[in-house]
């Protein structure tokens, strides 16, 4: 990739000359493994993933869906929970480049909640923006998040999708 954004602007304007560039840039700054090692390709609705433990040690993963362009809307979202049920993924993280609607933070909130054995509270599905992220360092709110985490690798059969190992 060339040259990293340093601000709000710098980012916002990655994210409108490319996509793809941008996805690269933010999923490994909200500690997050790229999918497919960030090769264009069918990801099947997943930017990222997150790897966490939670306080039984046992690793979990947040699906990182990261949405660069002006039109954003709820059917995203939706889509975002669909690829949770399929990954059985723990949280899922929409990083958006604009405002998140009305009907996107009411989808999100329909998800639900997870907590940890001492009762905190997490948002199963949480919305990002980019200036969240830059103006205020914002990240997701997952418990101890694993950085070094294997990556995750797609491995392909015959007629099927991709499934992650």
């Amino acid at each position: 990739m060339k040259g990293r954004p340093e601000s709000l602007l710098g980012a916002e304007e990655l994210a409108r000359r490319d996509k793809h560039e941008f996805e690269k840039w933010i999923v490994p700054k909200l500690d997050g493994h790229l999918v497919n090692d960030g090769k264009k390709g069918a990801d099947g609705g997943i930017d990222g993933i997150i790897y966490f433990k939670p306080d039984d040690g046992k690793a979990r993963k947040a699906i990182i869906s990261v949405k660069g362009g002006k039109n954003v809307g709820v059917a995203m979202v939706r889509d975002l929970v669909g690829v949770m049920k399929r990954e059985k993924a723990e949280a899922g993280i929409f990083v958006t480049a604009e405002l998140p609607t009305k009907p996107m933070l009411q989808e999100a909130a329909e998800t639900g909640i997870f907590k940890n054995v001492h009762g905190k509270s997490y948002s199963r599905l949480q919305i990002l923006t980019l200036a969240e992220i830059m103006k205020h360092g914002k990240g997701p709110d997952l418990p101890a998040i694993v950085p070094n985490y294997k990556r995750a690798q797609r491995t392909r059969k015959s007629g099927d999708q991709g499934q992650l190992i």
